[in-house]
């Protein structure tokens, strides 16, 4: 019953025991009833009266027994909203505010009753559910209360932890939301830049990592550490000379020329057409010709190596100048010496005095010395061997004696012994015991 239809009641109950009874009697009598004791107790809102005759006079009896109504003896009926705290009432504060301690239902306010207790209170659904905007414990539902508000928060773990699953705004930790999650990831730059500092993987740019980081110096990046394909594990493209062998593409790399390997990352061979002076080529014309001028072992044609180049008249493949090919490269000439075999000399037609130097040092088996004496002129000059016998006019080679006009050289011998010694004849009676032929 509301508080108005308890004061109606109680109204209601008032006027019926204030009423004057019914009948009248001859003594004019103004209760209605003569001799009769009318009791009435406005606390219990009922009359009780019992009537009866004396049986000797004739007259009636009246007494009143009052009769307890529900009110008890007050005389009023208890309501929630009197200001009295009734056998079943919390609380009774008089007023019908529910934003107060006690509630218009006589109850202590309390969170869940539904009604905001001002002060105290942020907010009061009615309920226990924390996944709404108001919590069981009547706060307005915020991130990191530790509940996860439906269709606002993804997560709510409680806290305001940035480095765990769930961050700022109660959004779940991902890669890119720009806070480092603890133990998961290792950088996070918050956008989606692969080629920066910070991957898309929340990992530190690194080369290998499959990622072209070019603002890191990474000219390629294949995501693996073979240093044999078109990227090397120091993210730059593979060429010659960086010391890997490229599979397919180079023979070697040897980081630069070696013995082995040429400057262009093939195989060091005689013929290849690239120089390699590591591996001793002095020139490289890409054949195996041995008369132009690079030879078969890659070394500048020269007199002497054995091979006859255009410009040489003969190559014996050494130095030796009087064996019949001079250090030149041009051919011997024949000198014949009487009363001994022919003498191949390495000179030039017309050098009369190298004719005579290579007949003296062939025909005496020695290094021949030169002296300005000759037994015709006596200082045209003439070789002759340092045995100790010779020189002078006693033994020597002269190559200005010219006999008869001929191409003579004279070989002079005053002392005959020293003919014999080196077996020439002695086919002149005079000083001038032989000749040599001068070409």
């Amino acid at each position: 019953m509301t508080s108005a239809r308890r004061r109606a009641a109680l109204a209601s109950a008032l006027a019926l025991a204030l009423a004057p009874a019914c009948g009248d009697d001859s003594s004019g009598d103004p209760t209605g009833f003569t001799g009769a004791t009318t009791s009435t107790t406005t606390s219990s809102f009922t009359t009780g009266a019992t009537t009866g005759g004396d049986s000797s006079t004739g007259e009636g009896s009246t007494s009143a027994a009052p009769t307890s109504s529900a009110a008890g003896s007050t005389g009023a009926t208890p309501y929630c909203g009197d200001g009295e705290i009734g056998d079943d009432e919390e609380c009774d504060d008089g007023n019908a505010d529910n934003t107060d301690a006690c509630t218009d239902t006589c109850k202590n306010a309390s969170c869940g009753d539904g009604f905001v207790q001002a002060g105290v209170e942020a907010c009061d659904d009615g309920n226990a559910d924390n996944t709404d905007a108001c919590t069981d414990a009547c706060e307005a539902a915020t991130c990191g209360d530790g509940y996860v508000q439906a269709g606002v928060e993804e997560c709510d773990d409680g806290n305001m932890v940035d480095t765990d699953a769930c961050v700022a705004g109660c959004k779940a930790a991902t890669c890119g939301d720009g806070f480092v999650q603890a133990r998961v990831e290792t950088c996070d730059d918050g956008n989606d830049d692969n080629a920066d500092a910070c991957s898309n993987a929340c990992a530190p740019a690194s080369c290998g990592d499959g990622i072209l980081q070019e603002a890191e110096g990474e000219i390629c990046d294949d995501g693996n550490d073979d240093n044999t394909d078109a990227c090397t594990d120091a993210c730059q493209e593979a060429s010659c000379g960086d010391g890997f062998v490229q599979a397919g593409v180079e023979d070697c790399d040897d980081s630069g020329e070696s013995a082995s390997c040429d400057a262009d990352c093939t195989d060091a061979a005689c013929g290849d057409g690239v120089v390699n002076m590591t591996a001793g080529e002095e020139c490289e014309d890409g054949n195996m010709v041995n008369t132009d001028a690079c030879t078969n072992a890659c070394k500048n044609a020269a007199c002497g190596d054995g091979f006859l180049q255009p410009g040489e008249e003969c190559d014996d493949g050494n130095m030796v100048d009087d064996d019949g090919c001079s250090n030149e490269c041009k051919k011997g000439l024949s000198i014949v010496v009487e009363g001994h075999a022919n003498v191949v000399v390495a000179c030039a037609k017309g050098d009369y005095s190298c004719q005579a130097q290579q007949v003296c040092n062939k025909v005496t088996n020695t290094v021949c010395v030169f002296q300005q004496y000759d037994c015709y002129y006596g200082n045209q000059g003439s070789w002759y061997p340092p045995d100790g016998q010779s020189g002078g006019s006693q033994f020597n080679f002269a190559f200005t004696y010219d006999i008869n006009g001929n191409d003579y050289g004279n070989i002079c011998a005053c002392t005959q012994s020293q003919m014999v010694k080196y077996g020439l004849a002695a086919n002149h009676t005079y000083c001038g015991l032989g000749h040599w032929v001068r070409q």
